[in-house]
């Protein structure tokens, strides 16, 4: 069943996520029993595979039962990989810019003899992004401390769009 909804456009706010999860609940409730009837809800989503996963939690109504409120916190927007050689990044490179879904802004620095890739991008990793980049390299560090780590002991070769840099030369030269 397509709901046309994506987690980046998951908001209780807009109409069509609230209809879509009511669609959900229907379901659940005519294959399964699930009731919401007399609960309130907690209702949790977070990016999985190629969709999202859904939580429902249901909370007795009622009484003095203090709700508790909780804060989505964004997912990090730094990650550092590390890549053994030359080749790796530059496979790396080549299919993120024919993925034509890459991050734009990222710093290319030596360090240790290896090469590290800086990707900043908010909201977190585009999972493609993230499948070519872990196929290619490992993830070494998330986060601006890992960041300023390597921009203070690599040796920093390019930064900007270095995917887009790199893989226009690519293209050119092949």
């Amino acid at each position: 069943m397509q709901y046309d909804l994506s987690f980046s456009q998951l908001d209780w706010r807009d109409r069509h996520s609230r209809q879509a999860i009511k669609k959900l609940l229907n379901l659940a409730q005519q294959q399964t029993g699930f009731t919401t009837k007399g609960k309130r809800m907690l209702i949790e989503a977070a990016p999985g595979g190629d969709g999202c996963l859904i939580l429902v939690t249901l909370i007795r109504s009622g009484g003095d039962v203090k709700r508790k409120v909780y804060k989505i916190k964004q997912p990090c927007g730094v990650f550092v990989y590390e890549f053994e050689t030359a080749e790796d990044l530059l496979s790396a490179v080549e299919r993120l810019f024919a993925s034509r879904h890459y991050p734009e802004s990222t710093a290319l620095l030596l360090f240790s003899g290896k090469y590290r890739l800086i990707v900043l991008s908010l909201g977190g990793l585009p999972i493609a992004a993230e499948a070519i980049l872990s196929e290619y390299g490992r993830l070494a560090g998330k986060g601006r401390a890992a960041q300023a780590a390597v921009m203070e002991h690599g040796k920093l070769l390019s930064q900007g769009d270095v995917i887009g840099k790199i893989g226009k030369c690519m293209k050119q030269s092949g």
